[in-house]
């Protein structure tokens, strides 16, 4: 038996939802990896194969071989990647919403129709709605925010299917899955764009450009280069851990974040409730962790308006010039990814309205 696998006969149960429906759940019984992949295929009827099969907890960790399956404990809630995104549909109220936004949202971090429905949710009547939530979460005691584990603090792991042994882990895998996230909508909107036409899963659209055979392969080269650097750099999972040094996370040593303020603005401009800027530590409380669910990381140059268009058009540029040319994959990476480009904001300072005064830079295309 290999390291890491069941015992022969043995099994585990999970409840497995496929990320266009997560409200559509089959329960499938599996000794392995592969057998859970291959049932995932028959139940859900896909067209697909195995190694297209895409498996993550909903705290957004890729389960990738049989030794981390082994240690999934039975009655997980999986999901399977299919586009990229959650697309379930739920019905908000003042009492469900953010226990039913992490259930929904939590494995992927990314921009659902869920979220936005919680975004809208709290942008009516929020200054109430707000202060109501921060009350409740300021009650809660200060003490448990020096816990870790599990074990110490059972209530803030609650209603979580994730392997994470402490609160550390859980918020480094939840910014891991926040920059995955990343990745995955540029991919969909070069595919949208019509700029991986040959691969399997790009998608019709009206807005797709005639390219070259260059002009993919550049693209698929910048995509693969994106992809190894970010394992390379643990997909930046630090910034939300308290644990690492001051210079890699965003947060202080107890696990307090502040605001940064809105893209044009130095820092925070919120003063009220004797606070200078918008503050949340999600490690003091289950309350404070799903509040943090509201918390974007920004991009101060937007990746869908001006990142994403400013690599087509470097990848058109260089298919043009007569000099051989290579486009910068590190300039855009540092936009895309890291902190360069990425602060941290409360949803009231999250500008949502085109950010004119923040544009990629044409002089760092090339190296």
């Amino acid at each position: 038996m290999c390291m890491g696998m069941l015992p022969d006969g043995e099994g585990k149960g999970f409840r497995v939802a496929l990320d266009t429906n997560l409200a559509h759940r089959k329960g499938i019984f599996a000794t392995n990896l592969g057998q859970l992949k291959q049932k995932v295929i028959q139940r859900f009827k896909l067209k697909l194969s195995q190694e297209k099969i895409n498996l993550f907890l909903d705290d957004g960790t890729e389960i990738e071989d049989e030794e981390y399956f082994a240690e999934i404990k039975s009655q997980s809630l999986l999901v399977v990647e299919i586009n990229g995104k959650i697309r379930g549909h739920i019905k908000l109220t003042p009492e469900n919403v953010f226990d039913q936004f992490l259930s929904l949202v939590r494995w992927s971090g990314g921009t659902s129709q869920v979220y936005q429905k919680v975004v809208e949710f709290l942008k009516e009547d929020f200054s109430s709605k707000y202060a109501t939530i921060s009350q409740h979460v300021d009650k809660s005691t200060r003490d448990k925010c020096k816990l870790s584990t599990r074990e110490e603090d059972p209530d803030w792991f609650k209603d979580l299917s994730t392997a994470a042994k402490t609160k550390e882990e859980f918020m480094y895998r939840n910014c891991q899955s926040r920059i995955r996230g990343y990745l995955n909508r540029a991919e969909q909107q070069f595919k949208e764009c019509g700029l991986l036409k040959k691969r399997e899963e790009s998608v019709k659209s009206k807005n797709q450009t005639k390219i070259s055979d260059a002009e993919e392969k550049m693209i698929v080269d910048i995509l693969q280069q994106f992809r190894d650097t970010l394992r390379d750099e643990k997909y930046h999972g630090e910034y939300f851990q308290r644990s690492v040094t001051s210079n890699q996370r965003i947060c202080d040593e107890t696990g307090r974040f502040l605001c940064e303020g809105k893209y044009i603005e130095e820092k925070c401009s919120y003063n009220g409730d004797n606070k200078q800027v918008h503050e949340i530590n999600p490690y003091s409380s289950r309350e404070a962790r799903i509040l943090f669910s509201t918390w974007n990381l920004d991009h101060v140059i937007e990746r869908s308006r001006s990142i994403v268009p400013s690599i087509i058009e470097a990848v058109h540029l260089a298919a043009k010039k007569k000099k051989k040319v290579k486009v910068n994959t590190d300039y855009f990476y540092g936009l895309m990814f890291t902190r360069k480009n990425l602060r941290l904001v409360h949803i009231v300072c999250h500008d949502k309205q085109e950010h004119s005064q923040a544009k990629c830079d044409k002089q760092f295309y090339f190296i």
